[in-house]
């Protein structure tokens, strides 16, 4: 499913308070949801260890003592369990709504990889494909979105297109687009 990571403040005053109920709240998606922070802060291994929050206190720091952003990534990616990795900050609440939003997007990247023909509402993760999906919103559309759907001939350009948005969107694809916007080679950009 889904592991989300992050890193804090220390856990003190106001900002301790907030930071625990947005980790309860990721806790709380979904039973396969992992959470790992990253971190020596003030009260985070006491934080993980009432929440069942998975620590790593370890992390390379430049010499200002700030935490390498880019190493956390890529030990986030080495370490979880799941498919999805999403960094979110440490004070951000997150709702059922999120997974119900990811597992949309997931699944549609699913069907386009086999090239079929796709039928949706109009959700927000799969409107920006409307040149590849058969977008309806009522009954009747969805009719009519059905039919064309199964008058769609083998050969037509949207299946590869289809196809081709599943490949640029998979793990692998965001994988590497995200360890070129992050330098993983160490450096810092």
């Amino acid at each position: 499913m889904l592991t989300i990571f992050s890193t804090p403040k220390p856990f003190l005053g106001h900002a301790g308070i907030i930071q625990r109920n947005a980790l309860r709240s990721w806790t709380l998606l979904h039973p396969g949801a992992e959470v790992i922070l990253f971190g020596n802060e003030e009260g985070a291994a006491e934080v993980c260890q009432e929440l069942g929050i998975r620590h790593e206190p370890d992390v390379r720091r430049n010499e200002n003592g700030t935490k390498y952003l880019n190493c956390m990534f890529e030990r986030a990616y080495e370490m979880s369990r799941n498919k999805f990795l999403c960094y979110v900050n440490c004070d951000i609440m997150l709702i059922s709504d999120f997974c119900e939003a990811l597992q949309v997007t997931s699944k549609a990247h699913d069907y386009f990889l086999s090239g079929i023909p796709v039928v949706s509402t109009p959700v927000l993760s799969v409107v920006e494909f409307s040149d590849i999906v058969y977008i309806a919103d009522t009954a009747r559309e969805f009719v009519r979105a059905i039919e064309a759907a199964l008058a769609e001939p083998l050969t037509s350009p949207k299946r590869r297109l289809r196809i081709e948005a599943a490949r640029d969107h998979s793990t692998e694809a965001l994988g590497a687009r995200l360890e070129e916007t992050l330098n993983f080679d160490g450096q810092t950009s």
